[in-house]
């Protein structure tokens, strides 16, 4: 009898102490939900535009590198400003102006959508196509690839800073 005792204490002694204890390591891992939630949150806002790059096209002549910045030329100050907007409302706009000394000589406008599907995809849909493209955001700046176009083959890379 004393041994189907000491039998029973030592199995509740063994149960409670594997109940009672804490996992070692904390869980440093954030849910991919939270991250989606926190990106759009960074996402939302104004954005200046400082490069579109396409590489890789099929045409090497569409490869190309658009900065937006100032340049003189000629003594003229030609300066091509770029912005995205994302809005809480999932909507997006791109604006697009070219200006000589100060006067807008051209500007172009597109909008869309955009959903961030997870940590490191977004969805873009503007301009009568649609991408699922890669990103990294910080506070203060984005970048977004998007893989080869069907049209022209194409890579294009978007950086934007706040």
């Amino acid at each position: 009898m004393k041994n189907k005792t000491l039998i029973v204490l030592s199995c509740i002694s063994t149960l409670l102490s594997i109940v009672s204890c804490k996992k070692d390591d904390p869980n440093n891992s954030v849910p991919s939900t939270d991250i989606i939630a926190e990106n759009t949150l960074k996402l939302i806002g104004l954005w200046d535009l400082s490069s579109v790059i396409n590489e890789n096209c099929i045409d090497s002549e569409d490869n190309d590198i658009l900065t937006f910045e100032c340049e003189i030329e000629d003594g003229i100050e030609v300066c091509l400003d770029g912005t995205i907007t994302f809005s809480d409302n999932n909507t997006l706009s791109l604006e697009y102006t070219l200006t000589q000394d100060g006067a807008i000589i051209e500007s172009e406008s597109d909008n869309g959508t955009w959903e961030i599907l997870s940590e490191d995809n977004i969805l873009l849909v503007y301009g009568g196509d649609s991408s699922n493209t890669s990103y990294i955001l910080t506070d203060n700046t984005l970048n977004m690839v998007s893989a080869n176009d069907d049209e022209f083959g194409c890579t294009e890379s978007i950086n934007a800073i706040r």
